[in-house]
């Protein structure tokens, strides 16, 4: 008879699916930046272990913050200032690694017959509700010499600002790569861009803490999979352009001068920026986080140096090889 039991509780066991649990796959948010697109392409070409890290492409980066508030999330590639704002909530997270710096990949596009910032007086400017937009829209009052009074703003997600600016409901967007190539590619014309703000527009890896403390290895693969897929991209920038491309509306050309707008950052800048080996980057995370406590998006210090974890890039730097 206790022999029977044991069987019978031994068939239970194996029904029930009680050994032990499949590994959770770690879920990184990637928006269509084309500055986050080395994940896409690790992801795409088998670059990272898809046993372990899965590349989930969302519509914008509002997405992939609310991933990460859900629990939908596990990581997320975001900017510098929409990770303060997000830390300022109250979240658990830490910065892995810092993925490029805009310089012309974000910009205020406008309709004729607006064509400088000045114009924009009395206009409809569409923007994503974001850290980001609210920065770059920021900006681009103060170089046109305006009051957040001056203009009416439309909070407009990013994957809605093409269909908004068609529908000639607004006078102008604020939009990141590659919605504002599209909105050129229809006719708009850029008034303002990331390189009038040096060093402000940060894109980085962020984690949430405990995933961190329990999943560290998979953060370490991850990290090597940003590493893989931007020597891949870097080794036939012309090749990869034509893969990525179609996926965002645009032609390789289209995708390949794109890229002139941007700097990627690799493993290596990542844990020399967080050691302070480069002091211009930590300056404009200075700059930037002051600049959300001006327009009262953050309430703390903002101090994004306290978000800083190299060691999961240190590692990585060997994995990545």
């Amino acid at each position: 008879m206790m022999r029977l039991c044991v069987c019978l509780v031994c068939m239970l066991l194996l029904l029930s699916g009680c050994g032990e649990p499949p590994r959770a796959v770690l879920r990184v948010g990637v928006s269509p930046w084309v500055g986050y697109d080395p994940l896409v392409l690790a992801g795409e070409l088998g670059l990272v272990d898809a046993r372990r890290v899965r590349v989930v492409e969302v519509g914008s980066s509002s997405e992939s913050l609310r991933g990460l508030r859900n629990g939908v999330l596990e990581a997320a590639a975001l900017t510098l200032d929409e990770a303060l704002r997000l830390a300022d909530e109250g979240m658990a997270i830490r910065i892995v690694a810092l993925l490029s710096l805009s310089d012309g990949a974000d910009a205020v596009v406008a309709r004729p017959p607006v064509a400088t910032p000045a114009d924009l007086r009395g206009k409809r400017i569409a923007v994503e509700d974001s850290a980001v937009g609210a920065l770059v829209l920021a900006r681009v009052l103060q170089a046109g010499k305006l009051e957040r009074g001056d203009v009416s703003v439309l909070r407009v997600e990013a994957s809605r600002q093409r269909i908004a600016a068609g529908s000639g409901n607004v006078d102008a967007v604020v939009a990141y790569e590659p919605i504002a190539s599209l909105l050129r590619a229809d006719g708009a014309r850029t008034i303002f861009d990331s390189r009038r703000m040096p060093g402000e527009i940060v894109g980085l890896l962020v984690v949430c803490e405990g995933v961190l403390a329990e999943r560290g290895d998979d953060v370490v693969e991850l990290l090597a999979g940003w590493e893989r897929g931007l020597a891949a991209l870097r080794a036939d920038t012309a090749g990869h352009a034509a893969l990525l491309a179609p996926g965002i509306d645009l032609t390789a050309e289209q995708y390949h001068a794109i890229l002139g707008g941007l700097t990627f950052l690799t493993l290596g800048d990542s844990v020399a920026s967080f050691e302070g080996r480069a002091p211009a980057i930590a300056a404009a995370g200075r700059r930037t986080a002051e600049s959300l406590r001006e327009m009262g998006l953050i309430h703390g210090s903002g101090d994004w140096s306290a978000l800083l974890a190299a060691e999961p890039a240190r590692q990585a730097l060997g994995g990545a090889r």
